[in-house]
């Protein structure tokens, strides 16, 4: 049995580091400042970190371009 390789996705690279600040709600940063995640509510926290929507990121980096 072959294994399809391209049909498995490799989300690392789209894992992002959550706050922990953020997580006991005492980060004085906002989400523009702080160099971790601040993820909504509705966003799973697996091990303090989240995988991100790739969309997000390249409107962030967008942003961090400007």
């Amino acid at each position: 049995m072959a294994l399809n390789i391209a049909s498995i996705r490799d989300t690392k690279w789209l894992t992002l580091e959550v706050c922990r600040q953020f997580q006991r709600g005492t980060c004085s940063r906002s989400d523009e400042e702080c160099k971790f995640a601040h993820p909504p509510k509705s966003c799973q926290v697996e091990n303090g970190r989240v995988i991100a929507c790739f969309d997000s990121l390249k409107a962030a980096h967008r942003s961090w371009l400007a």
